[in-house]
């Protein structure tokens, strides 16, 4: 009979022993397990609703429990149309949304173009506007250019450096949105109103005057566009196309 308690104890022990260690490792595999940032949804998300920057927000997952289609990149997700209801920590997978030509494709890349060298003809945008993005050299105060050696130099011609650029966005100088809220939706899937990017108008009334417009164009433009920017001789000319 003690040899049978004794034999009982130490499968007890043994028993207790390895539950502690599984417990153990299951704890420094959560502490120490690889994770990888992905957008959720902050909260609950009824089907046919355009997406905004609110509705999103990173958490840190074990890279085993993220989705396959999951989203890094919230200039993805803004402004796409939910195809099903999404909840509330629920992963972005893009099986869940409408198909939106202001998605990103591999190719694909975001651009931003300050108000002050931004002039616009078409007089108002909205999110999904496309638009030729052409640049011109600024003149100096004679009129021409010059060389720097007295001799006036000939005018550039306007180069297109972006054709049918998608309008991502357009930002006001506290860098918010300028577009409607998308909390409802028309029937075109879309609740953003077009607005307007002039400066005074001639009546003296003021226009909204945004900062930035944020630009989705092919990745083979990015670097000529770059290079204007950083180029004060240089302006940019948006085109109202679609």
């Amino acid at each position: 009979m003690k040899k049978f308690i004794s034999q009982l104890l130490l499968i007890v022990f043994l028993l207790g022993i390895a539950g502690f260690c599984t417990f153990e490792i299951k704890n420094y595999y959560q502490k120490n397990v690889p994770r990888e940032k992905v957008l959720v949804a902050k909260v609950d998300i009824p089907s046919h609703t355009i997406i905004t920057f609110s509705d999103m927000k990173y958490v840190m997952l074990p890279m085993d429990s993220v989705l396959p289609g999951s989203f890094q990149d919230p200039y993805q997700l803004n402004s796409r149309e939910t195809l099903i209801p999404i909840y509330r920590d629920e992963q972005f997978l893009a099986p869940k949304f409408e198909s939106s030509p202001l998605a990103l494709g591999a190719d694909d890349r975001v651009i931003s173009l300050p108000t002050d060298i931004v002039r616009v003809d078409g007089l108002c945008l909205a999110r999904g506007s496309i638009v030729d993005v052409w640049m011109v050299q600024k003149l100096n105060p004679s009129g021409n250019g010059n060389q720097g050696n007295g001799t006036a130099a000939a005018p550039v011609p306007p180069a297109l450096v972006a054709p049918s650029a998608i309008v991502l966005d357009v930002l006001n100088n506290s860098n918010v949105s300028i577009f409607a809220p998308a909390s409802a939706t028309s029937s075109s899937g879309s609740s953003n109103s077009a607005a307007s990017i002039t400066n005074t108008n001639s009546n003296g009334s003021n226009a909204v005057l945004p900062t930035t417009v944020v630009l989705k164009t092919m990745s083979s433009y990015v670097p000529v566009v770059m290079n204007g920017l950083g180029n004060n001789n240089n302006y940019f000319y948006l085109v109202k196309v679609h």
